[in-house]
């Protein structure tokens, strides 16, 4: 059976005061916590925007009602969904200053979702030379000056999808693995250990000026990820993917 991962994003430019009361009635007393210790307006809207979009999309595949999600985390800190007797769901989030997204999938699969401005004013040939590969600093250097910023994000958003998905996180180290992004469309990854499963990756650009990565592992048939903003209306088409096993180092 082939895995589908279903991806919701949202522009947070677009959203009502009225949706964002919407959004803080779906969280829990923790998250509700969490939002309220945030120092920015900015950051508490896209947070409940967050974890209310990621409520909404496990209900949509789940049928349970979105206020009702219960999450645990791992021992690496991952969620996992914890609601007695739910569907078998796998889902991560991500949320970025004015863009939030979710992924959700049938598990059991290894599931992580990132999404990063493009212009989020990082210094990406200082932060590249302490966290990244050689080969992967390289290709940035390679680029333009224009063209580096991009070059920084893309690979960026697939190595934190990585290791959410692992479970792992950036404690693991973002050298851990590294990607190679080709002239086309592809994307490789090597990793410092044997890679734990069959391994795909889709990018896209969810509105101009961001990116968004999802990584998946899975021991079954290649996905199908089907990628939308929250309304369903328009479909971001995909940058670049993966959908050959990959090769270790």
């Amino acid at each position: 059976m082939t895995p589908t991962v279903e991806v919701s994003y949202r522009v947070m430019d677009a959203s009502s005061d009225e949706r964002l009361k919407d959004d803080l009635s779906l969280l829990s007393p923790e998250e509700r916590e969490r939002h309220d210790r945030l120092m920015f307006a900015a950051d508490r809207r896209d947070f409940a925007a967050a974890h209310a979009l990621v409520r909404r999309r496990l209900s949509a595949a789940g049928g349970v009602p979105p206020g009702d999600w219960r999450f645990g985390a791992a021992p690496g800190g991952k969620p996992y969904v914890a609601n007695a007797g739910a569907p078998d769901l796998v889902c991560n989030l991500s949320h970025t200053r004015a863009l939030v997204a979710c992924a959700v999938a049938r598990g059991p699969l290894g599931l992580g979702i990132d999404v990063e401005n493009l212009d989020a004013g990082r210094n990406p040939s200082g932060i590249a030379e302490r966290y990244f590969t050689p080969a992967e600093r390289s290709w940035i250097a390679a680029a333009g000056e224009a063209d580096r910023s991009i070059r920084f994000v893309e690979l960026w958003t697939l190595k934190e999808a990585w290791l959410k998905a692992t479970g792992a996180g950036v404690g693991a180290g973002l050298d851990a693995v590294s990607f190679g992004l080709d002239a086309g469309t592809g994307i490789e990854m090597q990793t410092r250990e044997a890679a734990d499963g069959d391994w795909s990756f889709v990018m896209v650009e969810p509105a101009p000026g961001y990116r968004l990565s999802v990584a998946l592992r899975s021991s079954r048939a290649w996905p199908r990820f089907v990628i939308r903003d929250d309304a369903g209306e328009r479909a971001a088409t995909p940058l670049r993917w993966s959908r050959a096993a990959v090769a270790t180092a």
